[in-house]
């Protein structure tokens, strides 16, 4: 004979079971969003403005750094005014 709190609790796990599969899935979708887009501009960037072609590396490392503290100051409660960090 099943109990119903037996039945209640497996389908709690079966919800959280869900939710991670979808957290896991939003996470990769907006990675991979990031990336296409940072790789877009990366080439676009150069081949509107001439300068910036001689640059190309700077670009990508400061967009790698862009992703690395907006990452690191994502689970901070408190930001800075401005919007702009350097360090975390």
């Amino acid at each position: 004979m099943v109990s119903p709190e037996s039945s209640a609790l497996s389908l709690s796990q079966a919800t959280d079971s869900h939710v991670a599969q979808r957290r896991g899935l939003e996470l990769f979708c907006l990675s991979f969003l990031a990336l296409f887009l940072e790789l877009m501009v990366i080439r676009w960037a150069p081949a509107v403005v001439r300068l910036i072609a001689y640059y190309a590396n700077l670009i990508l490392i400061s967009s790698f750094l862009g992703l690395v503290s907006e990452r690191s100051s994502a689970g901070k409660e408190s930001r800075s005014s401005d919007g702009c960090q350097l360090c975390c």
